[in-house]
């Protein structure tokens, strides 16, 4: 599992590991930004904080020269973000025995070592992939927040700003129901697919309906070069006593945001539909919702 798996697992039902392991060589690693709450801006990882790796191993497995199994190059520094790469439905709950034995580290040659790695890599490249779309909202907001910080390094207008942080999402591969890029899976209403299903983004104000919430976008979905409503509806029917705390968690974010009358940040998976004048995209799971207060900028 990489350390978007566990985040996942964090943030969705609270879920903490004591100890992770490198799986060639074996030492203690540190687990990074995994549980941190909020939005990170950097990916989480793993680390040899305390010792070294041992038998000339670097953490990584080693590929063979097919390069359909090597990591691809991106635009984007993966050093600073190794993003997930596949958005997919949540696996099933990870069942421990509690009377378990525990199992015996051995010790390990440098030629065990690069066998583990050997092997490891004729499987192929493992793909980074999250069942939550806030872990991929991190990530997009990270390349924009990049996009910044990268013109004021190298005195950029905003043309050439925009033009590299597309560049680099273009670069940025994002499994779906379909192999698109980041770029291509987010979408405002302004520009609705209305053959696949992408990720939807906006500012909104969130009202509360006898059946659940609706969003209701500031912006409006554009038809045939005329502007309808366009709003996200969550069903009560989403949460229940078995909803992991994440799922419980929205619907209390979403009741505050209600009752304040605050603008939110929105953004939601699935595929909008066009009745009646109006552009609805209905949340199917809750994992597919991320809703967070929307930024101010300062004067």
């Amino acid at each position: 599992m990489s350390a978007w798996d566990y985040r996942s697992l964090y943030l969705r039902d609270g879920v903490r590991f004591d100890s992770f392991s490198c799986p060639f060589c074996y030492i203690r690693l540190c687990a990074n930004l995994i549980y941190t709450e909020g939005e990170i801006s950097k990916s989480p990882y793993f680390s040899a904080k305390w010792d070294e790796h041992i038998g000339g191993c670097n953490g990584e497995p080693i590929f063979s020269e097919n390069a359909n199994k090597q990591p691809p190059k991106a635009h984007y520094d993966l050093r600073e973000m190794h993003f997930p790469e596949a958005l997919t439905d949540r696996p099933p709950p990870r069942i421990t025995r509690p009377d378990a034995p525990k199992s015996i580290i051995p010790i390990l040659t440098p030629i065990d070592v690069m066998e583990r790695r050997r092997k490891s890599g004729l499987l192929g490249r493992a793909i980074p992939k999250t069942y939550l779309l806030q872990s991929i909202v991190e990530v997009y907001n990270s390349v924009w927040k990049e996009g910044f910080s990268q013109a004021k390094s190298n005195k950029w207008d905003d043309a050439e700003r925009i033009t590299w942080t597309k560049d680099t999402l273009c670069e940025m591969p994002l499994r779906l129901v379909d192999q698109t890029n980041y770029i291509a899976a987010f979408r405002t209403p302004v520009f609705l697919d209305e053959k696949n299903l992408r990720i939807y983004h906006g500012d909104g104000l969130v009202t509360v309906t006898q059946s659940g919430f609706i969003i209701s976008s500031k912006k409006g979905a554009k038809i045939n070069n005329l502007q309808i409503p366009f709003c996200v509806e969550i069903n009560n029917a989403l949460v229940n006593e078995a909803s992991p705390k994440s799922h419980v968690a929205i619907f209390s974010t979403l009741t505050g945001f209600a009752e304040n009358g605050m603008d939110v940040r929105w953004y939601a998976y699935g595929k909008p539909c066009i009745t009646d004048n109006l552009c609805e995209l209905s949340v199917v799971n809750l994992d597919y919702l991320y809703v967070k207060k929307t930024f101010q900028k300062r004067n």
